[in-house]
């Protein structure tokens, strides 16, 4: 029995948009600790909190609200500002809030799970690697059932109208140390193994590998935005090349699934 079914609502979510990529984590520098950057993400619209610390060495609070464009949907641009307001220990008072612009933020994520950030504070230009930060484990593996959204790139690059079959599938996704392999079927005779290894980057796994399919196609694949929302659902942007029986790619697929069972 399914606890959970992928709707048309969740579709939704995952056609082929500028925005599907969700940004939205705790980011840092794994080789800085101690410093970092938390992104919360609304379609085009990222606010940024930084926790850094000023030239006395003391935290240092500053915010960005950044937007980005279908020009360029994996960056974001806006101004920083520092904010002072009413003490923790006493009681609000709004007329004590006030945002002073100090600069200006560019983040350009050049992966589901990397990036580049920029910012200037005070005139002082600062420019950063950073990666999602992983706080736990989070469950991959189990069986899921829901929809493989296929787009043909030829059709669409020809017509400018997005061409994007949506097939029924179930994933079985299987782990193992940092191995992982994803079974999927689709209605009514195609079944593929997905192999390679994974790596958790916060609320998102990058994996890659080598897939074979019943119809004897081979090929390799990889992501870097594959996801379990709330242990229910499984997310991901795929992109795929073929090698046999001739070589073609690469194509990109979304898949969309509700995990079967109880969690």
């Amino acid at each position: 029995m399914l606890k959970r079914i992928v709707t048309s609502l969740l579709l939704s979510l995952a056609s082929f948009n500028s925005w599907c990529t969700s940004y939205a984590d705790i980011w840092w520098n794994p080789n800085e600790s101690g410093w970092g950057v938390t992104f919360a993400q609304q379609r085009a619209t990222i606010f940024a909190t930084f926790f850094i610390y000023g030239p006395d060495g003391k935290p240092y609070w500053v915010t960005s609200v950044m937007a980005s464009t279908t020009n360029a949907p994996s960056e974001f641009n806006g101004p920083v500002y520092s904010v002072l307001g009413s003490p923790y220990a006493q009681t609000f008072d709004p007329s004590k809030t006030t945002a002073t612009q100090v600069g200006t933020a560019r983040v350009l994520f050049t992966s589901g799970v990397r990036g580049t950030l920029s910012y200037s504070i005070n005139g002082v230009q600062i420019a950063k690697t950073i990666e999602r930060q992983t706080l736990a484990a989070l469950p991959l593996a189990g069986s899921y059932s829901g929809q493989r959204l296929v787009r043909d790139a030829l059709v669409s690059d020809i017509s400018g109208v997005e061409s994007v079959a949506s097939l029924s599938t179930s994933f079985i996704v299987t782990t193992s140390g940092s191995n992982i392999s994803v079974r999927t079927e689709t209605f009514p005779n195609s079944v593929c193994m997905y192999a390679g290894t994974y790596t958790q980057y916060g609320v998102q796994f990058s994996a890659s590998g080598t897939y074979q399919c019943s119809d004897f196609s081979t090929g390799t694949w990889t992501t870097s935005d594959l996801a379990v929302i709330d242990s229910a659902y499984i997310l991901g942007t795929i992109s795929s090349s073929r090698i046999t029986p001739t070589p073609l790619g690469p194509s990109t697929q979304r898949w969309l699934g509700g995990r079967v069972g109880a969690v």
